[in-house]
């Protein structure tokens, strides 16, 4: 016979849930975002002897 797919609603759901971790954020994350920090500006090299 034929494999036939039917009443596995719960473990495409389970198996989409897991896969879509590494797109989840934090709680935390959400409420307070990190701030960005700005990096310190580049200093020209003085080329005196």
């Amino acid at each position: 016979g034929k494999i036939v797919k039917t009443n596995d609603d719960v473990l495409d759901a389970t198996r989409y849930g897991y896969m879509m971790r590494r797109f989840a954020r934090m709680m935390r994350d959400i409420r307070k975002p990190k701030e960005k920090k700005i990096p310190a500006p580049i200093r020209p090299v003085r080329r005196g002897r």
